[in-house]
């Protein structure tokens, strides 16, 4: 057979970081094969408009040691806060020059002990005036967050009540490890 007989099969692949891209290229003439590889800047490219789907920011809000079941915003007044749900305690922040102070602190009682490794959500309210701002779930505990006079009021009740996970409800056991 002539060299012009021989099938040529090109593979063509693109690996790419943040940095650079990595071409590569496997040319198969019969039973040889060759590889090349090129690197390149990647292309400038404009930041996505903003109707172009979700945008996602890594800010560091607060670091402590005891662990964080879960965070939300409310406003309280005139004000956003910030509520930390911690296993025996809900914590809110407000802001104060770019930086997160803390404002209140409301201790949870537990009538059992709590699970090895807790788990606890905070629920915003639906916004009606006759409804709390929040509520947060912890096992075997439902509290209530709501407002007066500015000021965070909150009350916990003990309770197996099950726990809305988007439109549904699940129960969470508080007596499991």
């Amino acid at each position: 057979s002539s060299s012009a007989d021989v099938v040529s099969v090109i593979r063509v692949t693109l690996s790419q970081n943040l940095q650079q891209e990595l071409w590569i290229a496997e040319v198969q003439q019969g039973t040889q094969v060759k590889v090349v590889m090129v690197r390149t800047d990647p292309p400038a490219t404009a930041p996505p408009a903003s109707s172009a789907g979700v945008t996602l920011r890594k800010t560091l809000l607060l670091a402590q040691e005891m662990p964080i079941l879960d965070v939300d915003f409310v406003p309280v007044g005139n004000e956003r806060r910030m509520v930390i749900l911690e296993p025996e305690r809900i914590t809110t922040y407000r802001q104060n020059t770019g930086t997160w102070v803390k404002d209140q602190s409301f201790e949870i009682a537990h009538s059992r002990p709590l699970p090895r490794d807790p788990r606890g959500r905070i629920v915003l309210g639906t916004g009606a005036a006759s409804g709390p701002l929040f509520e947060a779930y912890l096992p075997g505990v439902l509290c209530a967050g709501s407002e007066s006079n500015g000021q965070l009021v909150l009350s916990c009740t003990d309770t197996d009540a099950p726990w809305p996970i988007g439109s549904q409800k699940a129960f969470y056991n508080p007596a499991r490890n």
